[in-house]
């Protein structure tokens, strides 16, 4: 098992130039200050945001059908 500081700095590692600068800006260019912990909870607030948006759009451009009851609405229903 990892520790956190581990996950925390692999990911750090790996992240693009542009990435590095964005998650910089939204801390205020305090990001290598940060302990293991901060950063864990920004990598959990961004893959939260980012999960929310994901399925926003989703239901936006797959919007599933209400749901429909064929009984209710079937003349036969009515009729017995």
């Amino acid at each position: 098992m990892y520790e956190k500081w581990e996950i925390c700095d692999v990911v750090l590692e790996g992240i693009t130039y542009e990435a590095q600068a964005t998650l910089e800006s939204m801390c205020y260019n305090i990001l290598g200050t940060l302990n293991a912990d901060d950063i864990w909870d920004l990598f959990e607030s961004l893959a939260s945001y980012q999960w929310k948006c994901e399925c926003a759009s989703e239901a936006f451009v797959n919007p599933s059908p209400p749901p429909y009851d064929f009984h209710a609405q079937s003349p036969c229903a009515r009729s017995i």
